[in-house]
C-alpha cells in the first residue's frame, strides 16, 4: 500500500466522504487486523492445549494478550474513525481526518512487528 497523505484523506465535493483509494485501505487493514486476532487467539488456544498454563508458558501468553489488545484497539479505532467521518456533515472536521491519517500510518507501521511476533510464539513453542 502506498503512503497515506493529507490529500488522500480530503473530503470530496461539500459532504464527508473519503476517497475510495482510502477507503481500500483502511478495508484492507482491517481484514489484516481481524486475521491477526484469530492468528492470536488460535495460537493461544493451541499452546493452552499443547503445554498449558504454566510457568513456562506465561511469558507467551502474556504477549499474546497483549498483541491481541493492541489488534483489537486499532481495528476498533479504524471503526470508530471510518463511521465518525461518514457521519460527518456537511465535512469531516480536520482533526477526525487527521486522527485517521495517524491510525493509518501507526497501523501500517505496527502490523509487521505484531504479526513477526506471533510468529516467534509460534515457532518457540512449535504450533
Amino acid at each position: 500500500m502506498e503512503e497515506t497523505s493529507f490529500e488522500v484523506l480530503a473530503w470530496t465535493g461539500a459532504v464527508a466522504e473519503l476517497p475510495e483509494e482510502t477507503l481500500q485501505t483502511v478495508f484492507h487493514l482491517q481484514r489484516q487486523l481481524l486475521a491477526a486476532v484469530h492468528l492470536d487467539r488460535q495460537t493461544e488456544f493451541r499452546l493452552l492445549e499443547a503445554v498449558g498454563e504454566v510457568e513456562a508458558t506465561i511469558a507467551a501468553l502474556t504477549a499474546l494478550s497483549n498483541i491481541m489488545h493492541t489488534t483489537s484497539a486499532r481495528y476498533q479505532r479504524l471503526v470508530t474513525l471510518l463511521l465518525r467521518i461518514s457521519e460527518a456533515q456537511p465535512q469531516a472536521n480536520f482533526d477526525t481526518l487527521s486522527m485517521m491519517l495517524d491510525t493509518i500510518v501507526a497501523v501500517q507501521s505496527s502490523l509487521p512487528a505484531l504479526l513477526r511476533s506471533l510468529e516467534e510464539i509460534r515457532q518457540d513453542w512449535r504450533l
